[in-house]
């Protein structure tokens, strides 16, 4: 019974792990192909919210400036992305240019 469960839980860490590192690498992607084909780029970053929520991935800070988690367009500041800067409330916004969602940032 114990050797079922550690096996179980070593067969999900080892998913987990390769989810993880297909993610690294879908967002690669994305990056590249994003100035060929927008329309490509968006349906990697799809997989990557699928993966993410499949195996229970929490988005890293990188991932949250990376891309819009509503429209999956990724974030290129002055083509797909407009920043504005907060200075009394101390944020960075983040303004999606093709779906308007408003992301705030905190800085130091």
């Amino acid at each position: 019974m114990i050797m079922g469960y550690r096996r179980r839980l070593i067969r999900k860490t080892l998913q987990k792990r390769i989810a993880k590192e297909r993610i690294r690498h879908l967002l690669e992607q994305a990056r590249t192909v994003f100035s060929e084909d927008p329309e490509l780029s968006r349906r990697y970053i799809q997989r990557v919210e699928a993966l993410r929520k499949r195996f229970n991935i929490r988005r890293t800070p990188e991932m949250k400036r990376a891309y819009c988690k509503r429209c999956y367009t990724l974030w290129i500041p002055g083509r797909t992305l407009t920043v504005r800067y907060d200075k009394r409330n101390r944020f960075v916004l983040y303004i999606c240019d093709r779906c308007g969602k408003v992301y705030k940032f905190a800085y130091k």
